[in-house]
């Protein structure tokens, strides 16, 4: 029976030392997550709501994700650049421009550019985007006028986009699988 209770002893110290080394582990996790702040975008992309860690008494915050991400026809990529955020939305077939601190500026790309993707910024200012659904790229000023397009070069689905400081532009070009470089 002794060695049962001493068992039985040692089983609680176990379970009291796995909660305070939990408890820990938490204090820990929200220690680190004190200073992370979320944006989340809803309707326009426009942020909706700004999510902070929460503090002891701060309620639960509920988001519709759904409602969110219908409303915002596929944003896909996002560079910033000047200050500027600029969302490739593939629902829109067009690149949105919004200020740091989510306000709506512009859109550009209707026309030029379907089911945009990838978008990139080359160290003179320009902005590149990829187009699935066109299999080409659009290269346009920071203002939204294309200045040249690429068509002609077997693109399948190109997704994702690089610039180099050397202004060469990397394509990952998904259904061929390869990564083209111009």
């Amino acid at each position: 029976d002794e060695d049962e209770d001493e068992a039985e002893d040692e089983d609680e110290d176990e379970d009291e030392a796995e909660d305070e080394d939990e408890d820990e582990d938490e204090a820990k996790d929200e220690a680190e997550t004190e200073d992370r702040v979320v944006h989340l975008f809803g309707g326009n992309l426009a942020f909706s709501e700004l999510l902070e860690s929460k503090g002891d008494n701060e309620p639960e915050r509920e988001y519709d994700y759904e409602e969110a991400y219908a409303q915002s026809n596929r944003p896909n990529h996002i560079i910033a650049l000047d200050n500027m955020m600029n969302v490739s939305n593939g629902g829109k077939n067009c690149i949105e421009v919004f200020q740091g601190n989510g306000q709506f500026i512009r859109q550009f790309g209707k026309g030029f550019v379907k089911a945009p993707v990838g978008i990139a910024a080359g160290s003179d200012g320009h902005i590149v985007v990829a187009s699935l659904d066109a299999n080409k790229l659009s290269i346009f000023t920071q203002d939204g006028q294309c200045v040249h397009e690429v068509t002609d070069i077997g693109l399948n689905c190109p997704y994702g986009l690089a610039v180099d400081s050397d202004g060469l532009i990397y394509i990952a070009d998904r259904l061929n699988i390869r990564v083209v470089v111009l």
